[in-house]
């Protein structure tokens, strides 16, 4: 693959739980990159201490209503790297595209990991709609782009979000939990990502396709029963209640309150795969990345 001419970054979301696996890879290149930690201004005091000790980073405090700070914090960067969830996933990411592409920045990756949004059963569910926003709107405004897809987090996966309770040994699947999703763990989310910043012109206005493995609910529960050394309650949830819980929920709130259902259902239904049909993975594409086991992951839950 061609080497990149990426060599100052603009990086968003940075300073919570998943970005802290990105701040570990990005020092690992060394000088390679030169990393603007974009923060709150309210944050921006509190994370300078926190990565002073990494000469390759400084911290610059944004106020996400103020368009001509963005494009002030942005200009000077080759690319924008956000990792922002929640709710500024739609709001705050829109407000970053155009203070980009106003600042002369190329290349704009997204937050996007996770499922295939572009999937037809899951394209109008609306924990996926930010994402579609913004996808429009990069594509619209010039900049280069490029998604990396990766599949579901493995170490958030185990949680009341997706109807485990690890404390009474249960779990609702969706269906009759057989079906396969594409999973990963968050280390290797950050190797893959930066592996990908490395070669940017390679994958210039692509979806890149990189994952850990397939596991289903059924797998998942396996595994866990054999760590634990506990039998877990499964209920099967049928599919057709997901969707009308959803459904109503799209009715009552515009569906915020079904988020976890709305993912479960990706899962149940097949399409938490990111290696469907025409679309293949391009881990192969990066020789020097082994995926952590998701099986050593499961087990050292239960040490």
């Amino acid at each position: 693959m061609t080497f990149s001419s990426v060599k100052t970054i603009a990086f968003v979301g940075g300073t919570g739980t998943t970005g802290a696996f990105f701040i570990d890879e990005f020092q690992k290149s060394g000088q390679e990159f030169k990393v603007t930690l974009i923060t709150r201004k309210e944050s921006a005091e509190a994370a300078t201490a926190k990565y002073a000790d990494i000469p390759q980073f400084t911290v610059r405090g944004v106020d996400y209503s103020d368009s001509a700070d963005l494009v002030k914090a942005l200009a000077g960067h080759d690319l924008v790297l956000s990792l922002i969830g929640g709710v500024g996933l739609g709001t705050e990411q829109l407000a970053l595209v155009n203070a980009a592409s106003t600042a002369g920045v190329k290349y704009f990756v997204p937050s996007e990991f996770g499922s295939d949004i572009t999937y037809p059963d899951n394209r109008g569910l609306p924990i996926f709609s930010p994402k579609h926003a913004v996808r429009q709107a990069v594509e619209n405004s010039g900049l280069t782009y490029i998604y990396v897809v990766t599949g579901f987090f493995a170490d958030f996966f185990l949680n009341p979000f997706y109807n485990w309770d690890l404390e009474k040994s249960s779990v609702v699947v969706p269906g009759d939990g057989s079906a396969k999703a594409s999973f990963i763990l968050r280390t290797d989310v950050a190797k893959y990502t930066i592996g990908v910043l490395k070669h940017a012109e390679e994958f210039s206005n692509k979806t890149v396709r990189v994952t850990g493995g397939l596991l289903s609910f059924n797998d998942w529960v396996e595994k866990v029963e054999k760590a634990s050394g506990k039998k877990f309650a499964v209920t099967d949830q049928p599919i057709e209640e997901i969707d009308a819980k959803i459904d109503a929920d799209v009715k009552a709130t515009g569906g915020w309150t079904t988020l976890g259902d709305q993912l479960r259902s990706v899962i149940g239904k097949g399409n938490g795969r990111i290696d469907l049909g025409e679309n293949e993975l391009d881990n192969d594409k990066f020789p020097d990345i082994t995926p952590e086991s998701i099986d050593e992951y499961i087990l050292s839950l239960f040490d």
